[in-house]
This record gives C-alpha cells, structure tokens and sequence, in this order.
C-alpha cells in the first residue's frame, strides 16, 4: 500500500531526498491503478539540458574547490570536510571552454540590452545618448573580464580576493547541498516521466495519509499539493 511504500522515507534526508521517496511510492501506486502515460518527446532534451546545469553548478564548485587549496594551511580541515577535496566528474576542458564562450556571451547581451535602456532613459529626459563607442568598451570589458576567468581556471589558481577560508567553506557547502538538491530532483523526473501522479495524488490517495506524511517527515505540505489542491483538502 502507499503507506507502506512511505516506511522507505529517509528520516535524515534532506527536504529533496524525502520528496525523491514520496514521489516513488506515489509511482508505485499510479502504476498499480494503470496511470502510465507516454514519454513526452522532450523529456530527452530536458535531461540533457538539466545534464548541462548539473555540470555549470559542478563548474562552480570546481572553482570554490580551488580557492580553498590555496587558503586551507590546516590538514585538520579536509579530514573534517574530505568530500570538499573530491574533483568534479564530468568536467573536461572542451566543455568549459564551450560553457565559458557561451556565458560570455550572456553577459554581452546583458550589457547590449542595458545600452540600450539606458539610451533610452537619455533620451526621455531629453539628453544626449551615449555613442556606440561607449558600448564597444563595455563589451571589450566583458571579453577581458572572461579571458581573466579562463586563464585563471586553466592554470587551477582562481583569483583568491578577500575570501576567507571560513567564507569558503560556507559556500562549499551550500554548494554540495545544491548538487544534492539537482541530482535527487534530475532522478525524480527521470524516475517519474512514464507515470501521472497527478491523477492518483488527486483521486486514488486518501490526502489525509499524504498530510500526516508531511507532519511526521518535517516537509511542507504545500511541496506536495498545488494551492488548488490544498484549498480542496482542507479538511485533511
């Protein structure tokens, strides 16, 4: 039943990691009652692109990584935190070219699209636009500012500033927490793209069972129902 499938909820898990547990047994029962439906034709694309966010966040971490070998003196420090000293998988130069090129060119745009309101604030208040030289330089300061952040990541030595190792730590573990997050939300699409449960969450599961599993679990109801939903069980 679903209640038993809801005994597999990790009790030390990670908001993520009980809603991964709720969602397999919620697949169990759809698929019980005959709720499967076809794959839609973009979930491949979505993967790859949730694939691609996997690795920017992973990018991210590699730098942070980097950083704290250049400030960490204490070995105490990586035998208290030894998952922090683990390189990133999946990461090769080819794809953080292609993914700095890519950023950059955001950030461009960014600064394209700012030009250009400015401009436009200039001329509402009837003031001289800025020259399109005055974009040229903003953009040559993206291009160095990337060129800065490329060699730095190819030489393993990212510009340090004024970041404390404590600082470091912190956002490495914010950051460890955020793959976590990304991996067991990745596995609940993937795990859940050939089922509706919708339907046997709205009418084959009692929500009386899924609101104490959230009391017991310590998850926020409204991370299971939509608001629509919760208007409706109300009395649950």
């Amino acid at each position: 039943s679903f209640q038993d499938e809801l005994q597999n909820t990790p009790k030390e898990g990670t908001v993520a990691e009980k809603l991964l547990a709720f969602n397999r047994a919620n697949r169990n029962v759809a698929i019980l009652c005959n709720h499967q439906k076809n794959v839609s034709k973009t979930h491949g694309d979505a993967m790859d692109k949730m694939g691609d966010r996997l690795k920017a966040i992973k990018y991210q971490r590699r730098k942070i990584r980097q950083m704290l070998e250049q400030v960490v003196e204490d070995k105490k420090v990586w035998k208290e935190n030894p998952k922090f000293k683990e390189e990133e998988s999946d990461l090769d130069d080819e794809w953080m070219d292609a993914h700095e090129d890519n950023e950059r060119e955001k950030d461009k745009e960014r600064q394209r699209k700012k030009f250009e309101r400015d401009n436009e604030k200039l001329r509402s208040e009837d003031q001289k636009e800025m020259k399109p030289q005055e974009l040229d330089d903003r953009l040559n300061d993206v291009d160095e500012k990337w060129r800065t952040i490329q060699n730095e990541r190819r030489s393993g030595k990212p510009d340090v500033g004024k970041k404390s190792e404590s600082n470091l730590l912190t956002s490495m573990q914010k950051i460890e927490d955020r793959l976590e997050a990304f991996r067991v939300n990745a596995s609940n699409k993937d795990e859940i793209k050939d089922v509706s449960l919708g339907t046997s969450k709205i009418s084959y599961i009692d929500p009386r069972i899924t609101v104490a599993w959230c009391k017991e679990y310590e998850v926020p109801v409204e991370k299971v129902f939509a608001k629509t939903l919760l208007t409706e069980f109300t009395w649950a």
